[in-house]
């Protein structure tokens, strides 16, 4: 198979075998959101993450009700790491331009230093469990498509348009 980063091209969303598949989840809406992520399970010896990159942001992050510090670099953002984040956390946004990008992250080296997302077999079926509430199956940089490599939930609780 090709790997999805080729299939994808330039956009962020495909067909493939029936199913709508994604390259991430995206907020572009300006206000806060208060939203709560939930680990669910894990089917890879690879370390996985939970991935928030914020482009072209201006505004707060805020994790578990503590203010972050945004990276500076090229793609800023935060890692949630399967087994050394709590299982269920919350993050708040204030965003007052840009977006956010909600994604899946594998690391090859097994340090958590590096995280792989968007790139190679990354992508991610996503359900729609209930309103603002949704399932990420996600596949991670090797090359198939059984979309279980890292499944975590996401419920945006609050939303304050700006």
């Amino acid at each position: 198979m090709k790997p999805f980063h080729i299939l994808f091209g330039d956009k962020k969303q495909i067909e493939y075998k029936g199913k709508q598949i994604n390259k991430y989840y995206e907020l572009l809406n300006p206000g806060q959101y208060t939203i709560q992520f939930t680990f669910k399970e894990i089917n890879s010896m690879i370390n996985q993450a939970i991935v928030l990159y914020l482009l072209e942001f201006s505004g707060d992050f805020y994790i578990d009700g503590k203010k972050q510090i945004i990276p500076q670099k090229r793609f800023p953002g935060f890692s949630f790491w399967f087994g050394t984040s709590p299982s269920e956390f919350e993050v708040c946004i204030k965003l007052d331009k840009g977006k956010v990008l909600i994604c899946n992250g594998s690391d090859l080296t097994g340090t958590k230093q590096f995280c792989r997302s968007m790139h190679m077999g990354c992508a991610i079926y996503i359900e729609k469990l209930r309103e603002n509430k949704y399932r990420f199956n996600c596949n991670d940089h090797e090359i198939d498509d059984d979309f279980d490599d890292l499944i975590y939930e996401m419920e945006i609780v609050k939303f304050i348009p700006q």
